[in-house]
């Protein structure tokens, strides 16, 4: 580190400089030089300073210096009264990690304030390093504040304290409200009794409680777990059975176990697609490769488009059936889904990616079905809609797509009509030519000039 051109007692003076600017630049000079310790102690004083820019400046120095004694000195501020100090202070002891667990343990040993026991167990249960589970445990056993009990409990697991099992145990049926933040410690740690607990308990438990059973199950179950999760999936009602179907989702990867085709089942994975957030229509989805069926691709059709994973799933799951999916899209076409382009890019990425063989004969029916669907959506509201709607036209059916020029021809957006240049030159037919004609008239001079490049091609 470079040596600064102020000496010690300079240093000190403008640190306590009445202008923030000085106090702020002056901290600044320690990103680049070592604090003795009486400085970093005033440094460290500086979270309790009332200027924003303070704050900030010391908060950065304390985060990049190592010095082993600035944990120390900053466990006291956790007891400050002004929550923006103590925010600051925790932020900065997680952040140091091991090295805060000490002091924050003798603290926690001689503080009875309610709060900040809270706040300090908090703290060291994200550092989430064991040592501190004695003093924890000591604090847990001591208190009779609800809120520093669920804190310890929860520490306890964030842990994953092999001295807790017996402890978090003895506590579940001493009050109702701890039993959900108990079963979720009990999930972290590494015991297999933990599972013989969960089904001695489950029966009789309420919502919650059993919510955070499932969870446990998915995370420490076994094949007796997952075998028990779907008989018991058709009990469920969201959010249980969304609960329900992450955990197996989680055991049939672990354990390499399929899940049987079974309507209950399959009705219920269906509704944790439709209905629960991005969390739960990931192993939905993952779980619904097994189930290939009308009802299944119509709602891969109806959720399209609001998450990319998701979507990259349902494109793995749609794509070995590319024929119940052709089937599919021509009913839901017939509708104004909100997610049409979404669903029309699928379309087209679909089409693209599959072989000759498989856009066969018997599919031919189907095509033009899909053809006459398509057509209804060349006057969308949306461009983007319209352009996929012409190139899937045209790839599909190229004499329906010519008999709908003049519907394309009229599409307000030049980058349209533009493309349906190029598609008319792809197509490299005379059937091509007259709509090349008009487009060689159109009001745009770049469209018309290269309506024109192509006819004199297709001229030579």
């Amino acid at each position: 580190m470079e040596k600064s051109p102020l000496n010690r007692s300079e240093i000190i003076e403008k640190l306590r400089f009445p202008d923030t600017d000085v106090r702020r630049q002056t901290i600044e000079m320690f990103f680049n030089e070592e604090p003795d310790e009486e400085i970093l102690s005033i440094l460290c004083s500086f979270l309790n300073d009332e200027n924003t820019g303070v704050r900030d400046a010391v908060s950065n120095v304390l985060t990049i210096n190592n010095n082993e004694k600035i944990p120390g000195l900053l466990v006291p501020l956790v007891s400050s009264p002004d929550i923006s100090v103590r925010n600051l202070a925790g932020e900065l002891l997680l952040r140091k990690g091991e090295a805060s667990i000490e002091p924050l343990t003798k603290y926690l040993a001689t503080n009875e304030n309610l709060d900040d026991q809270k706040f300090i167990i908090d703290i060291l249960g994200l550092i989430g390093i064991s040592g501190p589970e004695p003093e924890i445990i000591k604090v847990l056993r001591n208190s009779n504040n609800d809120n520093v009990i669920l804190s310890c409990i929860e520490a306890l697991g964030n842990l994953k304290s092999t001295q807790s099992y017996d402890v978090l145990v003895e506590y579940y049926d001493k009050l109702d409200l701890y039993k959900p933040t108990i079963v979720e410690a009990l999930g972290k740690l590494d015991n297999p009794a933990i599972l013989d607990f969960i089904f001695d308990k489950y029966a009789n438990e309420e919502e919650l409680t059993k919510f955070a059973m499932l969870e446990c199950l998915g995370k420490q179950g076994n094949d007796d777990s997952f075998f028990f999760l779907l008989s018991e999936l058709k009990y469920y009602e969201p959010p249980l059975s969304w609960e329900a179907i992450r955990s197996l989702k989680l055991l049939k990867d672990k354990l390499e176990l399929d899940i049987p085709f079974d309507e209950s089942t399959k009705n219920s994975i269906l509704n944790a697609l439709q209905e629960g957030d991005v969390y739960y229509k990931k192993p939905a989805v993952s779980l619904l490769r097994s189930f290939v069926d009308r009802e299944v691709f119509k709602t891969y059709l109806a959720v399209f488009g609001g998450d990319f994973t998701i979507d990259d799933e349902i494109k793995n799951n749609i794509y070995p059936h590319f024929e119940l999916f052709v089937r599919q899209l021509i009913d839901y076409l017939d509708g104004s889904p909100g997610n049409l382009r979404a669903v029309i890019e699928l379309t087209r990425e679909m089409f693209e990616m599959s072989s000759p063989s498989e856009q066969n004969d018997s599919l031919a029916i189907e095509s033009h079905k899909l053809c006459e669907k398509l057509t209804g959506h060349l006057t969308h509201p949306d461009e983007e809609v319209r352009r996929i709607v012409m190139e899937l036209l045209f790839h599909l059916n190229p004499e329906t797509a010519l008999i709908f020029s003049d519907t394309m021809m009229a599409d307000q957006n030049v980058w349209n009509r533009m493309r349906l240049v190029d598609l008319l030159e792809e197509l490299n037919s005379e059937k091509a030519v007259p709509v090349l004609e008009l487009l060689a008239n159109d009001e745009d001079e770049m469209i018309k000039e290269r309506a024109l490049q192509v006819l004199s091609g297709t001229n030579n």
